[in-house]
């Protein structure tokens, strides 16, 4: 099983619903362990970063880590996803990122 660390933001200006966006992408990917620490032995995948905005305050807070992804509202790193395709975005990025390297804790 592979492992994805997941952060909020604080929700104060969310352009999109967050906590729908988790609940697809899990959805999408049974086979995943989501966790909310990246404390312990075991390696994540990728760190998923579910800012509800443009604003992002949460992506800098894990910037030495190569493999993250960065929801900003409806924006994925640079590019602009329409809310009703987030999910299967964030999905196909996580399964790109498993297969690649992995990375620890901080």
């Amino acid at each position: 099983m592979k492992r994805v660390f997941v952060a909020f933001c604080g929700g104060c200006k969310p352009e999109i619903d967050r906590r729908d966006l988790l609940q697809k992408v899990k959805d999408l990917l049974p086979d995943h362990i989501f966790q909310f620490s990246l404390d312990g032995d075991d390696p994540v995948a990728c760190l998923l970063i579910l800012n509800g905005c443009p604003t992002a305050c949460r992506t800098s807070d894990f910037s030495q880590h190569k493999n993250r992804i960065s929801v900003r509202g409806e924006i994925i790193g640079d590019r602009a996803v329409r809310e009703e395709r987030l999910s299967r975005e964030v999905a196909d990025q996580i399964i790109l990122f498993g297969a690649g390297s992995r990375t620890g804790s901080p």
